[in-house]
């Protein structure tokens, strides 16, 4: 049996379609250009991500 161990912020959690898709990009993304365009998905990803939780935690405080 093998396990895969996903790393991030106390906010992150991995479904099993999460670890699904991820094993699936990881299959896929073997070139360097293509590793780059991956690595650029998962920056904007990211981005993404951190502004909707400063917007929720902004709504929280505005809340209170």
């Amino acid at each position: 049996m093998n396990w895969l161990l996903l790393q991030g912020s106390e906010r992150d959690f991995a479904s099993h379609q999460a670890c699904v898709e991820f094993i699936t990009k990881m299959n896929f993304y073997d070139s360097p250009e293509e590793q780059r365009q991956f690595e650029l998905e998962e920056q904007q990803r990211k981005q993404k991500e951190a502004e909707q939780w400063e917007q929720i935690d902004e709504l929280s405080k505005s809340q209170n």
